[in-house]
């Protein structure tokens, strides 16, 4: 509770003014001065909470993501420093996963593409991207904002070691994703340096937006077909499986845009040597 004793403590003329007023005043004035005074305390706790952001990010980074159709974030604490940390990482890696989508439309390299797709399907894979970015890759399409990631691992998923996130419906319909705990141990694309990555395709190019741009593109009826997890099993699918596979979009696009900014041609992955993670148990990533 705020003392309005201590309050007017301050050598501020004004406040004085009004202290002598609700002492000495008339009826009238008192209530007037009364009113001023609310003002005053109104207008201090106004500013006292400007003062402390609970928001982790900067205005100038708040600005830029409100023009995007970021899925809507609940039960994140913002009290709590690792679920701010989780808010940002998503924020930015939902950022990474427009950059994805729009390389593998805007520069996309033939011979990748053909590593995971028949080559005449290449106007359908694009549409996919497209309709998530809904012509807009700096914001993403609006139906990606009807989404929602929770912080609380509702199906009780995350065991196991080999998971990085799910997604589901809830009872009104409403797309529900959850992130688990392993995924936020995976780069943003900006920490990764072309230096660092192997001459194969493997796991170490998996960012955290790929994840996220999988769980986008199930929204778009596409499903996770049984063994078509990484990037070594997609590149085994036939091309119908490989339309209507998550992780197929997924890596293609990985590789590709490792394969543009990197300037460089990436070997195939062989086995168990370029595929298992660490943040999966030494196992293929996947994703539900």
């Amino acid at each position: 509770m705020i003392n309005q004793q201590d309050l007017l403590s301050h050598k501020s003329p004004k406040l004085q003014s009004i202290q002598r007023s609700i002492y000495f005043g008339s009826t009238t004035s008192k209530m007037r001065s009364l009113l001023i005074l609310a003002g005053y305390i109104t207008a201090s706790l106004f500013v006292s909470a400007l003062a402390v952001p609970t928001d982790p990010l900067g205005l100038e980074t708040r600005n830029d993501l409100a023009k995007r159709s970021l899925p809507r974030l609940v039960n994140f604490d913002n009290n709590n420093a690792d679920d701010r940390k989780k808010s940002l990482k998503i924020r930015q890696s939902f950022r990474d996963s427009l950059e994805l989508m729009d390389y593998a439309i805007k520069s996309l390299d033939d011979t990748v593409f053909s590593h995971y797709f028949d080559k005449g399907d290449k106007s359908k894979v694009q549409d996919v991207f497209k309709k998530a970015l809904g012509g807009n890759p700096s914001r993403g399409a609006d139906e990606l904002g009807d989404m929602y990631i929770t912080n609380i691992d509702v199906n009780s998923q995350c065991g196991d070691a080999s998971l990085l996130g799910y997604t589901g419906k809830d009872g009104k319909g409403n797309q529900i994703i959850h992130f688990c705990d392993r995924l936020y141990n995976k780069p943003l694309i900006k920490d990764v340096k072309c230096g660092d990555l192997e001459d194969t395709v493997g796991a170490n190019m998996a960012v955290m937006g790929a994840t996220l741009l999988h769980e986008f593109i199930l929204g778009q009826s596409i499903i996770d077909v049984k063994n078509g997890y990484g990037p070594l099993e997609t590149r085994s699918l036939k091309a119908s499986d490989a339309l209507k596979n998550a992780d197929s979009y997924t890596w293609m696009a990985t590789e590709n845009l490792w394969t543009v900014i990197c300037e460089k041609k990436f070997s195939g992955p062989r086995d168990a040597r370029d595929t298992a993670d660490p943040d999966c148990g030494d196992k293929t990533c996947t994703v539900q």
